[in-house]
């Protein structure tokens, strides 16, 4: 059972990140679609990055409630795990993508298969609303306990 539960609870996990990614992908292709059609790139742009911390701020606060933990310590944790699924999960991604061009380009003979990938991170609305938002929540946090830090 125990062994069930590791490779269940990781798998869940990994499935809601995907699932609440690819959501997140089609709720934006619809608002630039079809609300967001006559409104111009810089205030789309502010729209839905304030949408996503909006939204971020919403499932931290659930997860606070649901778990019965302070606000502030699911606000500070919650933005770093956000944070660092933003930028893990993309830098992975090349790590992974470049590991199977060189292991290709070995295993063919030498044949070049393109060059290895840089990885840089895209500031697009969710990204730079769930910065915002880390940035703001870890600024809080430190100052709400920097007398434990003196």
């Amino acid at each position: 059972m125990s062994l069930l539960l590791e490779f269940l609870v990781p798998l869940i996990f990994v499935c809601c990140i995907f699932f609440l990614a690819f959501a997140w992908d089609k709720t934006e292709q619809f608002l630039n679609t079809t609300i967001l059609k006559k409104v111009s790139k810089r205030w789309r742009n502010v729209i839905l990055t304030t949408m996503t911390i909006l939204f971020e701020l919403l499932v931290i606060w659930r997860f606070s409630i649901f778990f019965k933990v302070s606000a502030l310590e699911s606000l500070v944790m919650g933005s770093i795990l956000l944070l660092c699924c933003i930028w893990l999960i993309p830098y992975f991604v090349t790590i992974q993508r470049n590991n199977a061009r060189i292991s290709d380009k070995y295993h063919s003979g030498g044949v070049e298969l393109g060059s290895v990938a840089v990885f840089r991170l895209s500031l697009n609305p969710p990204v730079l609303g769930t910065i915002i938002l880390s940035t703001v929540s870890i600024g809080v946090g430190i100052f709400y306990y920097l007398p434990y830090f003196l």
